[in-house]
């Protein structure tokens, strides 16, 4: 099964590349890892909100709803989609967690300011660059503004078709700088 990483700001503009995710995968079982970079506690009240899985509790509906339904919709293709949490700060961090699960490309979108929804959510797209793995990087689609518009293209069979070419991969480097 084929690892595949999916940064997010818990919405539903942030799944735009499962399409694309999908009809790269060319019939092979994926496992999707819609992830979310947290920055590492540094107190007692941060450990305990932690502890208790807070930022689970933080994910706004519709971006839960979007993700149930994509994931119903590609179930022939997706063996396994989950919602991760990665707590650290650091490239080396990022990089130790993509090879530990055995990602084998990050999908990204290009032209997307990703928000910082919790306090303390890190933008790991600066973090990408010198990634073991490739990085495709994904326009977003223009029309789709808001989360009803982009999840309506999501579930349309027809968009497919439409979906956006990825640019080439950002070379592999080994470098853990």
């Amino acid at each position: 099964m084929k690892h595949i990483m999916l940064p997010t700001d818990f919405t539903v503009q942030s799944l735009w590349p499962i399409h694309n995710i999908v009809r790269d995968a060319r019939g092979e079982k994926i496992c999707i890892q819609v992830v979310h970079l947290i920055g590492m506690p540094m107190d007692i009240s941060g450990l305990l909100w932690a502890r208790e899985n807070k930022p689970y509790r933080e994910v706004p509906e519709g971006f839960r709803e979007a993700f149930e339904l994509l994931c119903h919709r590609y179930k022939p293709v997706i063996g396994k989609m989950v919602l991760r949490f990665v707590y650290g700060n650091t490239v080396r961090l990022l990089h130790h967690h993509i090879e530990s699960a055995q990602i084998a490309a990050v999908y990204l979108l290009e032209n997307y300011q990703y928000g910082k929804p919790l306090p303390n959510s890190i933008d790991l797209t600066g973090m990408l660059n010198n990634c073991p793995v490739p990085v495709l990087r994904l326009p977003l689609h223009a029309g789709a503004l808001s989360d009803y518009q982009i999840l309506s293209a999501l579930l349309d069979d027809e968009l497919e078709a439409e979906q956006p070419q990825q640019a080439p991969p950002t070379p592999r480097v080994a470098n853990y700088s």
